[in-house]
């Protein structure tokens, strides 16, 4: 059986003012890729999308890190993500969201086509006494 296939709006590249930023519509999508899974889409247009502005790189951080909640709480323990490098470095390097750690070889600017290997865990991080906050670390293999 082959795997999921599923796009994700949480991966793509920075949205807003570039027309090449701006995601086809669901619909469109389905017809033109039919192996892959679109339902977790969240709207058939582009809805994140502002034409006036881009967004900002904490948001684009976050969205990532929302990425990797939903990798994790997937049952496979394999998994290929195709990402727009820009993603990655908004969630490793700038700014770089708080609750994700990765060594220098994720740090790393990723080259056009670039493919890596690495493993995603996770710990638990907090002062005793206190909820403790879930930290994903990224380690190139």
């Amino acid at each position: 059986p082959s795997a999921p296939r599923v796009a994700l709006d949480t991966w793509r590249e920075i949205s807003g003012l570039l027309v090449n930023a701006q995601r086809r519509n669901k619909t469109d999508l389905k017809e033109k890729y039919a192996g892959w899974d679109f339902d977790e889409l969240k709207s058939e247009q582009d809805d994140m999308w502002p034409e006036d502005r881009l967004e900002e790189e904490q948001s684009c951080a976050n969205r990532a890190h929302a990425g990797l909640q939903w990798l994790w709480e997937r049952e496979e323990e394999n998994i290929a993500l195709f990402a727009h490098g820009g993603i990655f470095s908004f969630l490793m390097n700038r700014p770089g969201h708080p609750n994700v750690r990765c060594d220098e070889g994720m740090r790393a600017r990723f080259h056009n086509c670039e493919m890596r290997s690495c493993q995603l865990s996770v710990i638990e991080e907090g002062e005793e006494g206190q909820e403790s906050t879930k930290v994903f670390v990224l380690e190139r293999l």
